[in-house]
């Protein structure tokens, strides 16, 4: 993952510096050949500026598609989670935490008696199958 550092930011205004340092070298100067020659230094410091700033903007708009892409991660997450409303932990897919579908329902071998049930579950998602007690009234157990 790119970041944007104090770095990056740190050599692009170096270069606006010596940019402007050589500027003021340059009102400074008589001879025409310093000047020819200050003059392509203030260019050759000129385009190191604008390529380091546009380094440091790449840089920023890979960030913030990055942070774009985490955003909707987050809302998609959320929604999901939203959508579930108040399912009980039995119902929600120990391996894809996708909602779980009841498709079968007998009684307990066991605790029959009791009323107690058997729901044969099953993920959409995962094709995850498995059994889980219920008590009318009660719940998952």
């Amino acid at each position: 993952m790119a970041h944007l550092d104090a770095s990056t930011i740190a050599v692009a205004v170096k270069s606006l510096k010596d940019a402007a340092d050589i500027a003021k070298v340059l009102v400074g100067l008589r001879d025409a050949a310093q000047i020819k020659t200050k003059v392509i230094d203030l260019q050759s410091a000129i385009l190191t500026a604008q390529s380091d700033a546009l380094s440091a903007q790449h840089e920023q708009m890979v960030l913030l598609q990055q942070v774009r892409e985490l955003q909707a991660e987050v809302a998609g997450l959320k929604q999901q989670l939203s959508s579930r409303g108040n399912l009980p932990e039995a119902l929600i897919c120990p391996m894809c935490r996708n909602e779980l579908r009841v498709t079968a329902e007998h009684d307990d071998s066991t605790f029959a008696f009791a009323g107690v049930k058997v729901h044969s579950v099953a993920c959409a998602k995962c094709s995850y199958t498995g059994d889980r007690r219920y008590r009318p009234g009660k719940g998952y157990s």
